[in-house]
C-alpha cells in the first residue's frame, strides 16, 4: 500500500481538475469502444456472415448473445457489489482478461475447425458473459467517483450530471480508425488465407485497455476500495423509492433492446439477404455509420444539446429520429438501387448511434446523480438487469424461430414499434420533470 501511495504521488498531475478527469474518462471509453467494435466487426463477419467454422451457422451469433446476456443478467448485481466493495479497477481488469480469454477461444476454434470448435465457441460465450458483469458499470463508477471528490464548486458539480456525454468530446475518431482497420485487416488476412489471425489484433486491443486503465488508476487511485457499509437491500430500496431512477431503468431497457436488434443482428441479417459485392457494401455502410462516423457526430452534438434541452424534449427528439428514419428505410429497402440504399444505411447508422448514445448516457448519469458514490457500480448493475435479460430472451426467440437473426424488415419494424411506444412512455412519465437546461 505504501508503494502504491508513492506511485500515486509521482503520477498525480499538478492540476487534477474535473475537466482532466472527464478527458481521461472519454479517452478510456473511446478506446474501449474501439476494441469492442473492432472485435464486433470481425466476429460477425467471420462467424455470422462467412460462417467459416464448420458446423456452425449464423445462429451461432444468437447462441453466444443468449449465453452472454443471460449470464450478464444473473451476475450483474453480485459482481457490481463486489466491485464497490473490493475495488472497481481490479474488477474491470479481471473482466477484460475474461474477454481476452473468450476471444482466444474463437481464435483456436477457427484454427482447429473441427468438432471441438463448437465447444470452444460456447466457452467464448460463457467467458464474455462472465467478463461483462465484472466491468459493467465499474468503469463509469471509477471515474465518476474521482469526479465527486474533485468537484470544488457548484459549477463543477453540474458537470456530474452530464459527465458521460461531455466525455465523448474526447477520442471521437478512435472508433473510425478501429473499424477501418478491422475491415482492412480482414481483407488482407483473407487474401493470405489467414483470416483467423486477425483475432490476435482484437485480443491485443483489450490488453491496451488494461494498460490505459492502470495508468489512470495510478493517477486517481481506486478511491472507494474501502469497506462498503451499504447492503443490497438498501440499494434496492433506494431504487424502488426513487422515481427518477426507475425512469433511468426504463430508458436503459429501451437502448439495450433497440441496440441488440440493430447493432447486434442487422449485420448478420444484411449478410443473409445479399451476396457478393452488395453484401460487403451494405455491411461496410452500416458499420461505418454506426461504429465510425456516429461517435464523431455524437461527440460534437450531444454535449451541446443536453445542456440546452429539457430531458423530455431531448429524449423524445431522439426517439422520434429513430421512428422517422426507420420508416424511411422500410420504404426504400429493395425498392431503389442498392447504392442509394447503402448510402442511406450509412446515414441511418449515424442517426441510430447518436440516438442510442443519448439514451445510454442520460440514463446512467441520472442513476449516479441519485445514488451514493460507494454504490455506483452496484446501482449501475441493477439498472442493466432488465435490458440484459430482455436481450437474452430476444436472442432465444431468434434461435428457436428465426434461425439466429431477424429479416431486415423485421428488425426495422420491431425498432419502429418499440420506439413509438417509448415516445408515449417518455411523454407520460417524464411529465413536468425538469431537464438540465431548465435547472440552469
Amino acid at each position: 500500500m505504501q508503494k502504491l501511495n508513492q506511485n500515486l504521488e509521482v503520477n498525480m498531475p499538478k492540476k487534477l481538475n474535473v475537466e482532466l478527469i472527464i478527458k481521461h474518462l472519454g479517452i478510456y471509453r473511446a478506446f474501449h469502444a474501439s476494441a469492442v467494435q473492432f472485435n464486433s466487426v470481425i466476429f460477425r463477419l467471420i462467424v455470422g456472415v462467412l460462417a467459416l467454422i464448420s458446423g456452425i451457422s449464423p445462429t451461432a451469433v444468437a447462441i453466444v448473445t443468449f449465453i452472454e446476456f443471460s449470464l450478464n443478467g444473473l451476475l450483474e448485481v453480485p459482481l457490481g457489489y463486489l466491485a464497490d466493495t473490493l475495488g472497481r479497477v481490479p474488477s474491470i481488469i479481471l473482466g477484460l482478461m475474461m474477454y481476452m480469454s473468450g476471444l482466444s477461444c474463437v481464435y483456436v476454434a477457427l484454427i482447429l475447425n473441427n468438432q471441438w470448435s463448437a465447444y470452444l465457441f460456447v466457452a467464448h460465450g460463457i467467458l464474455i458473459g462472465l467478463g461483462k458483469p465484472f466491468k459493467s458499470g465499474s468503469v463509469e463508477a471509477f471515474y465518476q467517483n474521482a469526479l465527486d471528490l474533485h468537484c470544488k464548486n457548484d459549477s463543477e458539480k453540474k458537470l456530474l450530471l452530464t459527465s458521460l456525454t461531455d466525455s465523448q468530446r474526447y477520442g471521437k475518431f478512435y472508433v473510425l480508425i478501429s473499424v477501418t482497420v478491422a475491415f482492412f485487416l480482414s481483407w488482407i488476412f483473407n487474401l493470405l488465407n489467414a483470416l483467423p489471425h486477425v483475432f490476435i489484433v482484437g485480443i491485443s486491443l483489450y490488453a491496451v485497455c488494461i494498460r490505459i486503465l492502470w495508468k489512470d488508476y495510478l493517477i486517481f487511485g481506486d478511491i472507494e476500495k474501502r469497506k462498503n457499509n451499504s447492503s443490497f437491500k438498501k440499494v434496492f430500496k433506494t431504487i424502488l423509492q426513487n422515481r427518477k431512477i426507475k425512469l433511468s431503468i426504463l430508458y436503459n431497457f429501451y437502448f439495450w433492446m433497440i441496440g441488440v436488434v440493430i447493432a447486434g443482428y442487422l449485420l448478420v441479417s444484411l449478410g443473409r439477404e445479399h451476396e457478393g459485392s452488395e453484401q460487403w457494401i451494405f455491411m461496410l455502410s452500416f458499420m461505418y455509420g454506426w461504429s465510425a462516423i456516429g461517435p464523431i457526430v455524437r461527440g460534437y452534438l450531444l454535449p451541446h444539446l443536453i445542456k440546452r434541452m429539457s430531458t423530455k424534449a431531448y429524449l423524445i427528439t431522439f426517439c422520434a429520429n429513430i421512428v422517422v428514419f426507420s420508416s424511411i428505410f422500410l420504404l426504400l429497402y429493395q425498392k431503389v438501387h442498392f447504392t442509394f440504399q447503402a448510402l442511406y444505411l450509412l446515414f441511418y447508422g449515424v442517426i441510430f448511434h447518436v440516438s442510442f448514445s443519448a439514451f445510454q448516457n442520460l440514463s446512467m448519469n441520472h442513476l449516479m446523480e441519485q445514488i451514493k458514490k460507494e454504490n455506483y457500480a452496484t446501482a449501475l448493475s441493477i439498472q442493466n438487469i432488465p435490458g440484459f435479460l430482455g436481450v437474452g430472451l430476444y436472442s432465444l426467440y431468434l434461435i428457436l424461430f428465426r434461425s439466429g437473426a431477424p429479416t431486415v424488415h423485421e428488425a426495422f419494424i420491431s425498432v419502429l414499434i418499440f420506439s413509438l411506444c417509448y415516445i408515449f412512455v417518455i411523454y407520460y412519465f417524464e411529465g413536468n420533470s425538469k431537464g438540465i437546461a431548465e435547472n440552469e
